[in-house]
């Protein structure tokens, strides 16, 4: 998250008004959208590792918060630039792709969409601008278009991609780092053999 939160923090700075360099943010955008594109494939969520001695749980952060953190930042101080929030769009569209089948991630996609482009519209003074805006807007509704059972009430619990049950009998199974299914958003770690 940390390098997540640098990245955000020079787009953030570049928008500022003191600063004023649209193009700086566009490029940490851009980084980001590598970042995210990986990131959406990933088991995400808060740790639990167990043994008969009890259980440590170790927080984490699941994809929407990943967008959300990201994504609300720069679209509040890059609003009024529509090559921000194109930029923004278009990383979207990337975790769009990138996160398959998965309708909470993808619902989380859309939420942020959703905000990029009402705040576009209400931030952009003339709507010859907005055109691009929304045109990228469009292109990741088509890619975000809701699955069965996918709400915004769902994107803030656990993901089929933010739990990850090893095959049995494997390598990875008896690994202190390999996570097993368990309820909510929390996964397990197996204890050591």
């Amino acid at each position: 998250a940390f390098g997540i939160r640098q990245l955000v923090d020079v787009a953030s700075k570049a928008l500022s008004p003191a600063v004023n360099d649209p193009y700086t943010a566009v490029q940490a955008i851009d980084h980001l959208s590598v970042i995210f594109a990986s990131l959406a494939r990933q088991p995400l969520g808060s740790w639990v590792a167990q043994d008969a001695n009890g259980a440590v749980i170790v927080p984490g952060r699941l994809f929407g918060d990943y967008l959300s953190t990201m994504c609300g930042l720069m679209r509040r101080f890059g609003s009024r630039e529509p090559t921000v929030s194109v930029a923004l769009l278009r990383l979207l569209k990337v975790c769009a792709h990138s996160v398959g089948d998965d309708a909470v991630r993808r619902a989380n996609v859309r939420r942020e969409a959703l905000l990029v482009i009402e705040d576009a519209e209400r931030n952009v003074a003339n709507d010859n601008d907005l055109v691009q805006v929304r045109t990228a807007f469009a292109s990741v509704d088509a890619a975000t278009t809701p699955v069965a059972d996918a709400t915004a009430d769902d994107a803030t619990t656990a993901t089929a991609a933010d739990t990850h049950v090893p095959t049995p009998g494997r390598a990875e199974s008896a690994s202190p780092a390999a996570p097993v299914e368990s309820p909510g958003s929390a996964r397990s770690v197996a204890p050591r053999s």
